[in-house]
């Protein structure tokens, strides 16, 4: 799903993953705090474009992928998150609904995203 989005409202999104996600296995060892936006930062390419992956956040598997395809238009993954993978998508089971929780109104979301297929099945 491409949409556009502040810098922000990426980490936002990523915040929100994090904290809808479950301690996996050991996890529970390095299991800390809620994540706060103040804690995520967006990597620089060396085209100038940014990204931010998260895979492990203190002991919660997030999986949250998003990268900056042109300044300000950013390009999520997974569509369709996965229970077993990404145990954020008990929350928010698509990524269109994850980032709902960041623009919250349904005319300013509708106008922020740029690209986006309905996923054809829903992953418990």
């Amino acid at each position: 799903m491409k949409f556009k989005a502040t810098d922000n409202q990426v980490k936002q999104m990523a915040v929100n993953a994090i904290n809808a996600s479950a301690q996996f296995g050991m996890g529970f060892l390095q299991s800390g705090a809620e994540a706060l936006l103040g804690e995520i930062d967006l990597t620089v390419r060396h085209d100038k474009l940014r990204e931010l992956h998260i895979d492990y956040y203190n002991g919660r598997m997030v999986k949250f992928h998003a990268r900056e395809v042109e300044p300000g238009v950013w390009d999520a993954w997974p569509d369709l998150p996965r229970g077993d993978y990404q145990s954020w998508c008990g929350s928010y089971p698509t990524m269109k609904m994850l980032l709902s929780s960041v623009i919250t109104d349904t005319e300013a979301l509708d106008a922020a995203i740029v690209e986006y297929e309905k996923p054809e099945r829903m992953v418990p």
